[in-house]
């Protein structure tokens, strides 16, 4: 079967078409994320939110995982009540404390990062493969108390 100069140029363009509904996809599902994380932090203004990286089951943070991470801290910044730690501002606390960003899945972590800001709150992130699809779920968590304020679950 002979193929024509459009075979190409249809098969570039499936590629980008592709590309184009995952990203749609991961962007809606962030803005799912941040609506549940948002329903459930403190009442009042200026609540500090510290927003680890998304890891994997076995701790390994990966760049669509930093990624996740990065994309939930711009959507946290819409809400007026919200006041999320920047991203470069946390790499830089993380090495004064000598932790990687993987080291944030734990606790007790996590907590000390987020009184070097002034932090309120912890969003723990986690992801997890599922073949067809991957699970992005958070756990939101109150420095002063350690206790968690609630969950929040999309799927891309």
């Amino acid at each position: 079967m002979k193929r024509g100069p459009w075979t190409a140029t249809l098969a570039t363009l499936l590629v980008f078409l592709t590309a184009a509904v995952e990203a749609m996809d991961t962007e809606g599902a962030i803005d799912q994320l941040a609506a549940q994380v948002g329903q459930v932090m403190p009442d009042g203004r200026g609540v500090r939110v510290v927003v680890t990286d998304f890891t994997d089951g076995k701790g390994v943070t990966s760049d669509y995982g930093r990624r996740v991470a990065h994309l939930l801290i711009l959507r946290l910044g819409f809400n007026p009540r919200l006041m999320p730690v920047e991203w470069n501002v946390l790499g830089l606390v993380l090495s004064e404390l000598n932790l990687k960003r993987s080291d944030l899945a734990t606790l007790e972590n996590a907590r000390r990062l987020a009184k070097q800001f002034g932090a309120d709150v912890v969003v723990v992130g986690s992801l997890t493969d599922l073949g067809a699809q991957v699970a992005l779920d958070t756990r939101v968590l109150d420095i002063a108390s350690g206790e968690t304020l609630g969950f929040a679950s999309a799927a891309v």
